[in-house]
């Protein structure tokens, strides 16, 4: 027996949530610097750093 499992189609769309060249600082502290990302529907975004690195931001 062979089980085949056809993979989801994802079509793309326009973005939900789109970001180009964020920055931010705390006084002379960058914490953020040039960030750019985009978010479609169905996915998911995750931020991941070091405790401090500006994730909240």
């Amino acid at each position: 027996m062979t089980l085949t499992l056809d993979a989801p189609r994802i079509v793309k769309t326009s973005p939900l949530l789109e970001m180009h060249g964020v920055c931010k600082s705390y006084g002379p502290v960058q914490a953020v610097r040039n960030v750019s990302a985009n978010a479609y529907p169905g996915e998911v975004l995750g931020i991941v750093g070091e405790s401090g690195s500006g994730k909240s931001t």
